[in-house]
């Protein structure tokens, strides 16, 4: 039997703005739509639908994974319980990164740990001269991420990999095709390394919302007694590569005959390396410690988020 759009909202007992966005997700309608026709019928079947969501939302399941989707950067990115849902204060860590690259005509840009892949395909459409990679050691992930590519339009190469592993140091040190430099630009490149990895320590799933600690992938959201494992490790082996003594430097045409690292470490050394990070605002400062130890000659800084917490860490 048809029912109002009005008396069927208020037949919930979620967040009103909640039930308004599942029914517009029901509708195929954006949100407005449920303002404009409050007054409209929709079908039994429509608000059976829509019931079911609501009985899922009550028990915090997260809105994102109810309609399958995400805005992140002015766009809709897919997401499942597989991956992070995207989060409001990463969007900075692109600003950050397309102010540093949007200029450069020689950069590559590694998105490690792309989870849904919205950092990498936003940074791919907004500096269309980068060549973006992203890795994930989740397959699931990497699924998803490929397909919010497909959908966007967006240059993305995916390597299926755990932080700086074998597999992506590979596919880094494939000769790069020659790129038509813009008059100014030096030929000098960069390697920019981005990520949002799980920086949360294990005793926080105690007092997280239920909506994240039940439903989002605990693999996605902490790593170890303090949560610094992760960062500090991509740290280490990203460090490796402005530090190793001895590796000349090696043209493009003989590339092939060195081992991967090897390779890298020489792409490396003639290249500049940045590194932006997302991490937790308590662990900050002991990373940026510990990224002065290991980048003795790049700067250090610290940006914060807009609620005024430290939670980017950039090595340029």
């Amino acid at each position: 039997m048809p029912i109002i759009i009005s008396e069927l909202l208020h037949k919930t007992t979620i967040d009103p703005r909640e039930a308004e966005l599942l029914l517009a997700f029901v509708l195929k309608k954006d949100w407005p739509y449920i303002i404009a026709y409050a007054k409209d019928k929709v079908d039994s079947k429509v608000a059976k639908t829509f019931l079911s969501l609501v009985q899922r939302r009550k028990k915090h399941e997260p809105i994102a994974y109810l309609t399958g989707e995400q805005p992140f950067f002015g766009r809709d990115f897919l997401v499942n319980r597989h991956t992070l849902i995207p989060r409001p204060e990463t969007e900075i860590l692109v600003e950050l990164v397309k102010h540093r690259t949007c200029h450069m005509s020689r950069v590559t840009i590694i998105d490690v740990g792309t989870g849904s892949g919205c950092l990498a395909a936003t940074l791919a459409l907004e500096c269309p001269n980068a060549k973006v990679v992203a890795s994930d050691v989740s397959s699931a992930a990497l699924k998803v991420a490929q397909q919010n590519t497909e959908r966007l339009g967006a240059d993305v190469e995916f390597v299926k990999d755990d932080l700086l592993g074998k597999k992506l140091i590979q596919t880094l040190t494939h000769p790069l095709p020659s790129l038509k430099l813009r008059e100014g630009c030096r030929r000098r490149g960069e390697l920019c390394f981005v990520a949002n990895l799980p920086y949360l320590p294990s005793s926080d799933k105690k007092t997280m919302m239920p909506d994240v600690a039940k439903y989002e992938p605990a693999k996605a959201l902490f790593a170890g007694r303090d949560g610094s494992s992760l960062v500090v490790k991509l740290l280490q082996q990203i460090s490796s590569l402005c530090h190793s003594e001895g590796v000349r430097r090696v043209e493009e045409s003989s590339l092939t005959k060195i081992s991967p690292l090897r390779r890298l470490r020489s792409f490396g050394r003639n290249d500049r390396i940045a590194v932006f990070l997302e991490v937790d605002p308590r662990q900050t400062k002991k990373l940026a410690a510990l990224a002065h130890q290991l980048f003795p000659k790049h700067n250090i800084l610290i940006k914060q988020d807009l609620c005024g917490r430290e939670r980017f860490l950039i090595i340029v």
